[in-house]
């Protein structure tokens, strides 16, 4: 059995899996984002696809927060501390 390297199954769902099943609601998604009243977004579980979506579609200044799969405790705490700032 090939031996896998750590994150390979996540970079494979990243490149291909998830473009293939979510692209289309990610577009989706973010087509129903009123830019003009977005300052802070939270995304949670989406994916990099709707997350890039979302990012696309709301204002430079608003503020996207977004979990690091590799650090979901530490992006929860990050999100947490933003919101209630």
């Amino acid at each position: 059995m090939e031996k896998k390297e750590p994150g390979e199954a996540a970079t494979h769902y990243d490149q291909f899996f998830g473009p293939l099943f979510f692209e289309p609601f990610a577009i989706e998604v973010a087509k129903r984002i009123a830019p003009n009243q977005v300052s802070i977004a939270l995304e949670i579980a989406a994916g990099t696809g709707v997350t890039r979506h979302i990012r696309e579609c709301i204002p430079n200044s608003a503020k996207l927060i977004a979990p690091i799969s590799a650090v979901i405790c530490e992006g929860v705490e990050i999100r947490a501390r933003v919101l209630h700032s």
